[in-house]
């Protein structure tokens, strides 16, 4: 349900007027890949916001917060190519799947508390999502 939600707001986004620029339609690929970032994001703010998260030594608190600007900044690539608005809809729907008690529930059980798994799951899932959305969009007509 989640998702047909977050498909249906990004539809509704993709076609509403940003002021900075006219609105591209965003292909359908970058819909799965906004969610799949989003997903992503909302494990790492789990993590950041939970106890275990606020008691991580300093070099694993950097790794987050470096893994949370990885992705950010993979979303305002989307948004300076496609719509602006896409990273405020991003971020709020994050924020928002954070707080859902049943994803945190299956973060738990996926990652535990901000466990070494979790981290070493999204500095793959990162660098290769780097990666892939890179060659997207350089392969897009009057790339950047």
């Amino acid at each position: 349900m989640r998702f047909a939600a977050t498909l249906i707001l990004a539809s509704i986004l993709a076609t509403a007027p940003a002021a900075a620029k006219p609105p591209q339609v965003l292909p359908d690929q970058m819909f799965g890949n906004l969610y799949a970032l989003t997903q992503a994001s909302s494990v790492l703010k789990v993590c950041a916001d939970s106890d275990a998260g606020r008691s991580l030594p300093a070099r694993k608190k950097q790794l987050l917060q470096r893994l949370q600007g990885g992705i950010d900044e993979l979303v305002r690539k989307i948004a300076l190519k496609f719509d602006d608005d896409v990273f405020g809809f991003y971020a709020r729907e994050r924020d928002d799947t954070a707080r859902d008690p049943e994803f945190i529930r299956i973060y738990l059980t996926q990652y535990g508390q901000c466990g070494d798994t979790m981290f070493e799951r999204m500095q793959w899932y990162v660098y290769d999502s780097q990666q892939k959305l890179d060659h997207f969009l350089s392969e897009l007509p009057d790339a950047n």
